[in-house]
């Protein structure tokens, strides 16, 4: 069984936005719209279908099986557009995360390493940081 492990998703998420970040930094002429598209692929890989599971990467081991759901599909897109005034790191990457949590079946609350802030969620890299 390959379960997705949640600290690798969200930091991967979180330091791709963190690189956009600073390409948007570097732009002399800014777009007023970022565009981010998300593919997963190959998901059901040799008839084993990838998982998302909820929670923090220790809960993983103990977790009973309706806390695990299967990627309903082999393959999966999406796109986020975010309007370049509303670009905030943790809170972009929180989105792209909710999306794939939905995709899986899962609810915005089984994602673990987030805050909220003024009612928004966010990425709380310092969660992940301190494990």
């Amino acid at each position: 069984m390959l379960i997705f492990n949640p600290v690798a998703l969200i930091e991967s998420i979180y330091n791709f936005v963190q690189l956009y970040e600073c390409v948007i930094h570097d732009m002399t002429e800014k777009p007023n719209k970022i565009c981010f598209r998300i593919d997963l692929r190959n998901l059901h890989l040799d008839d084993e279908k990838n998982k998302l599971a909820i929670g923090s990467l220790e809960n993983i081991k103990i977790l009973d099986k309706d806390e695990i759901r299967d990627a309903p599909q082999d393959s999966w897109s999406y796109i986020l557009e975010v309007e370049l005034e509303d670009f905030e790191l943790s809170r972009v990457a929180n989105n792209i995360t909710e999306m794939i949590y939905n995709y899986f079946g899962l609810d915005i609350e089984d994602i673990p390493y987030t805050k909220e802030t003024d009612g928004l969620k966010s990425i709380d890299i310092e969660q992940i940081k301190s494990i």
